[in-house]
């Protein structure tokens, strides 16, 4: 894939199964970061890395180990494109990753579609700037009713 792209460009991509009966998450995640995982029964939220290079950066990338998030009843967890991170006000300052967890904890009683909807609102608000990168968001919340993952996607 290297040889396909110039030297200045390249691709993240986040790939994970989700098996929905134990809210267990395996994913790879190549470039694609900060992944934001609240967990419910302490409150806290970890700020994971991305576990491989952005695709196209080097030529043969082999044995990429996936990782396990066993997420519990209430658990968030959420990756969003740079483009909710570093979305600025006029005096150039971003919105940034501790805003996005601040806004994920006061809303983590809702649903997944809901905490999305504030993490949007409450970037057009900071920033009252018009939008000049992408904005695409995986959220996904487990619960205990039936439908026990709630998940959303959306290029927003």
């Amino acid at each position: 894939m290297e040889d396909d792209l110039p030297d200045n460009r390249f691709i993240t991509a986040f790939l994970g199964v989700l098996y929905s009966e134990t809210g267990l998450l395996h994913y790879c995640s190549a470039g694609q970061a900060p992944i934001l995982w609240l967990h419910a029964d302490s409150g806290n939220v970890d700020i994971l890395a991305a576990n491989t290079f952005p695709m196209g950066i080097l030529p043969d990338m082999e044995n990429i180990e996936t990782q396990k998030a066993p997420m519990q009843t209430g658990d968030v967890f959420a990756l969003l494109t740079d483009g909710f991170y570093e979305w600025a006000r006029a005096d150039k300052e971003q919105f940034g990753v501790e805003r996005v967890v601040e806004v994920i904890i006061a809303n983590q009683e809702k649903n997944a579609t809901a905490i999305l909807k504030a993490i949007r609102t409450a970037v057009e608000e900071f920033a009252a700037t018009k939008q000049s990168d992408d904005l695409t968001a995986i959220i996904i919340k487990k619960s205990s009713g039936p439908d026990r993952l709630g998940a959303t996607k959306k290029g927003v």
